[in-house]
């Protein structure tokens, strides 16, 4: 009883510091009101693992395989990174609501965002219009600046996420294995190994990314 009536008297103060100073501080109240449900604060790296999981959906695209569509393995994986991105949207909000920490842009980030928009500008003269892969190469920038503002709020989403994409690479390699021995099934008909891809080049493509990324953990850890 006297913990409920802790409870409702907290949450009634919140109440009241939202209605009276809702038109001065808009983002310290929705602040408040995601890191203080009844009164009861929310661990820090309970909220940040929360907040990780629609950027580990993303990465986990490359398992997306979809056997009702008629492109299983490319449809598949069109339609759940779309999906993921929105989640992924929302996650990149809320964290920097909660933890408001500055962003510092690079002029390495100022040259990908010219790259990229001038390849959109590029492929849109060429094609007449938005097409599947525009649609892809947008929704890539918009992503890599999202990981850019996730990855400032908090210092432990940096490690987690990439142990994850390793763990993908791991997964990769290890289903391209299996293929090779004929323990699984190709998903190309012309080509023995091609893991959770259509052909064998994506799928050594995402392997060549993921190899540094593994040998710089295993070699400094998680520094």
């Amino acid at each position: 009883m006297e913990k409920n009536a802790k409870i409702n008297k907290m949450s009634i103060r919140t109440q009241i510091f939202v209605i009276a100073g809702l038109t001065r501080h808009p983002l310290k109240i929705v602040n408040t009101c995601l890191t203080d449900t009844m009164g009861l604060r929310v661990k820090p790296a309970k909220t940040a693992i929360i907040l990780s999981v629609p950027f580990l959906l993303v990465l986990a695209t490359v398992f997306v395989i979809d056997n009702s569509l008629t492109r299983s393995v490319v449809s598949g994986k069109y339609f759940w990174f779309y999906g993921a991105m929105e989640l992924v949207s929302i996650a990149t909000a809320v964290s920097f609501i909660i933890y408001r920490k500055p962003v510092r842009f690079s002029i390495f980030d100022g040259l990908i965002a010219v790259f990229c928009l001038s390849g959109l500008g590029v492929t849109y003269y060429h094609t007449g219009g938005i097409t599947t892969k525009f649609i892809l190469a947008l929704l890539l920038l918009i992503l890599y600046f999202y990981f850019r503002i996730f990855l400032a709020q908090n210092k432990r989403n940096l490690s987690c996420l990439l142990l994850c994409f390793i763990l993908t690479g791991l997964v990769e390699a290890v289903w391209g294995l299996k293929q090779l021995y004929g323990f699984s099934f190709s998903q190309h008909h012309l080509f023995k190994t091609t893991g959770s891809f259509f052909n064998p080049g994506p799928y050594a493509g995402y392997l060549v990314v993921v190899f540094p990324m593994a040998l710089y953990y295993w070699v400094h850890g998680a520094r």
